[in-house]
């Protein structure tokens, strides 16, 4: 493959969290959950810049289940959150997560 790279840095991806981070405060999120493994460092930078717990489901790609992987308790039905993943290629892995999230009555929004 011959495709041009982008390289981006934590600098880059901070930056870019303080610029959300007005946003961020407004909405409210009950926490900030990052699929791991690659959304983890950006949930862990906008828990940081926005002062809301992260917690962190497992996508197993195998079979497309879901589980949350966390020290911190399931969100109460009703809650605001806000999924982080690294790469939203052909959408299964975070298709599969807002789905869970859902089934289990969380309101959900993306950062990818």
């Amino acid at each position: 493959m011959n495709k041009p790279v982008l390289p981006i840095s934590y600098e880059h991806l901070d930056r870019w969290i303080a610029s959300l981070q007005p946003e961020l405060r407004e909405e409210a999120f009950n926490c900030v959950i990052g699929i791991l493994r690659g959304g983890a460092p950006l949930a862990l930078m906008v828990s940081h810049a926005s002062g809301v717990a992260p917690a962190f489901l497992r996508y197993q790609r195998s079979d497309r289940s879901v589980v949350w992987d966390s020290s911190i308790a399931f969100p109460a039905p009703g809650s605001k959150v806000l999924l982080c993943e690294d790469i939203a290629g052909a959408g299964h892995t975070l298709s599969d997560c807002l789905n869970f999230l859902r089934r289990h009555g969380l309101q959900v929004k993306t950062l990818t």
